[in-house]
């Protein structure tokens, strides 16, 4: 057997037994609040992006600013 098998058999043993300890309604709820949590990491990512695109573009605009006050 290769070991990707067994990965795979030991991946799906622990799931299994992850649904009969806590029933389908927890495990469902443990998706969500992974999905949500991906949902929020890749919406905090985006926001830190414009966040650095807006603080570059607000500085460039502020040096031309002052460079057509000091003319």
């Amino acid at each position: 057997m290769s070991n990707d098998l067994i990965g795979f058999y030991c991946t799906v043993a622990v799931i299994l037994g992850a649904i009969a300890y806590a029933g389908t309604e927890n495990i469902l709820n443990l998706v969500r609040l992974v999905e949500l949590r991906i949902k929020l990491a890749w919406i905090e990512f985006k926001a830190n992006r414009l966040k650095k695109k807006l603080k570059k573009d607000l500085d460039s605009f502020i040096k031309q600013l002052q460079k057509n006050t000091h003319e």
